[in-house]
């Protein structure tokens, strides 16, 4: 994603987006959600977004915290942007309590939210004028309050929107104003999805969407929705379903998920982070499936089958698990391009060994391969010379280039890209925060989404894939 393109964002949409060409902002790891980072401490450049949005977010921080939010939308605005703030109506919300249009137990869930779960907990509240004093001591100026501009109110609770414009450009004391310092929620979070991840070495047992690199969870990420298109509307078991992101994605369009995996830490993030009416979780091995006491229309186990030893028995169980004419949706990195060291890795397969296993079970099933589309490898020449062009900019100074001869120019650049490429390729090398945002913004400058990712039933595609996927029906 190149972030120079954003110029409209959603503080805090979560898992219902605004939609309409802002891109969803939240801390949450959701497959809905198109940058992860703490609202607080936003991570784009001053003065680089046209337009905020943000409705039912500021009440669930604390005062202080809520107004560190419209601090960083402040900066981060450019001069003439917008931001528009939609929060519960407190005066309005009273109102309705004291002349008995609201039961206590709607006014109570209004006021301090439905606490199903931590980020569900209203922590402020707010009138019109409350904003407007936070906006105005913030800089914002045309404040005013206007109809509310989406659906009914949630469960009828009277809402107040607001909008404000940023008139002014940023000063130097203004900036160090604005800037909040919230290291500690960052570490402790990063401790968090670290611990989650369940990572050794080079390689990672499970996938936090949005802390991992963005092209492996890109790969998983493509693999659920393959497997949805075949269950909609179906009763699926999710095997191996570590932080519970693809069982959230599979209940989207599902009648009924449950995910299961046998890390307590894994499935605790789930039930933290990925709530349906739908889904559930539960802390168990595969080999206790049967005491769910249920059949299943549909059984997804994706890049869990190298992980196990008694494959053929796991497929027997899954076999008898499915209801007539179930399917069982499998992947498996491809051991022809795997490099074999992951140590939670019990066996791999390459196309025909998987074959030969599936065909003991199911005699109708169909592989896949997926892959890389090979257009993406052209871009790589790209990608490593925006990388060095990024970095120098990042330590010379623009009163410094702006000394430098014209005729000097090509030479000087070319010999400061050669150390600054030198420099970024250095593993042992600990970059500064303000050089290793250039170095992630030139990676963007290349990109990687789902349209990058190929998945066909071409044989020659199959035997040559990264992972292979496979679907069978009982």
């Amino acid at each position: 994603m190149d972030k120079t393109n954003i110029l409209k964002i959603e503080l805090g949409g979560g898992e219902n987006p605004y939609g309409h060409g802002f891109f969803n902002v939240d801390v949450r790891p959701l497959p809905t959600v198109d940058i992860q980072c703490d609202l607080r401490q936003l991570i784009f450049s001053d003065e680089s977004i046209e337009e905020v949005f943000t409705t039912n977010v500021l009440e669930h921080f604390l005062l202080n915290e809520a107004i560190q939010v419209l601090k960083e939308a402040f900066r981060v605005l450019k001069v003439g942007g917008k931001i528009t703030i939609i929060v519960p109506d407190l005066r309005q919300l009273m109102q309705d309590y004291m002349d008995k249009r609201l039961s206590f137990e709607k006014f109570n869930r209004f006021l301090y939210g439905s606490q199903e779960h931590s980020y569900n907990i209203h922590r402020s509240n707010y009138t019109f004028e409350d904003i407007k004093k936070a906006l105005e001591s913030i800089g914002f100026q045309d404040i005013k309050r206007q109809s509310y501009s989406l659906a009914e109110p949630y469960e009828g609770c009277p809402m107040l929107e607001v909008v404000a414009f940023k008139k002014t450009a940023l000063g130097a004391d203004k900036k160090e104003n604005l800037r909040g310092e919230n290291k500690m929620a960052y570490e402790t979070a990063d401790s968090c999805y670290m611990e989650t991840e369940g990572k050794a070495g080079d390689h990672i047992e499970r996938i936090v969407p949005h802390v991992v690199g963005q092209k492996l969870y890109v790969f998983h990420l493509k693999r659920y929705k393959f497997a949805a298109s075949f269950l909609r509307q179906k009763n699926i078991l999710d095997v191996g379903c570590g932080t519970g992101y693809g069982s959230f994605l599979l209940a989207s369009e599902a009648a009924k998920v449950t995910g299961i995996d046998i890390s307590e830490k894994a499935i605790g993030f789930a039930k933290e982070h990925y709530l349906r009416d739908n889904l559930s979780f539960h802390t168990m091995g595969w080999s206790d499936m049967p005491g769910l006491n249920s059949k299943f229309d549909g059984i997804v186990a994706l890049e869990f089958f190298e992980h196990i030893d008694e494959h053929e028995k796991f497929l027997e169980m899954a076999r008898t698990l499915l209801e007539k004419e179930g399917l069982l949706i499998l992947s498996t990195p491809n051991r022809n391009r795997s490099e074999g060291s992951n140590p939670f890795h019990a066996q791999e397969f390459n196309p025909y060994e998987l074959e030969s296993v599936l065909n003991k079970h199911f005699k109708n099933f169909t592989l896949y391969g997926q892959f890389i589309r090979p257009e993406y490898y052209k871009l790589k020449e790209r990608y490593f010379e925006e990388i060095p062009r990024y970095v120098a900019r990042s330590f010379v100074p623009e009163f410094i280039r702006r000394f430098i001869p014209r005729k000097s120019k090509a030479n000087y650049w070319k010999k400061v890209r050669q150390k600054a490429g030198k420099w970024a390729k250095e593993e042992s090398g600990s970059p500064s925060t303000a050089a290793q945002t250039q170095i992630n913004m030139a990676a963007d400058l290349v990109g990687f989404n789902e349209e990058d990712i190929l998945i066909t039933s071409s044989k020659k595609d199959v035997w040559s894939c990264d992972f292979v996927l496979a679907v069978c029906r009982k």
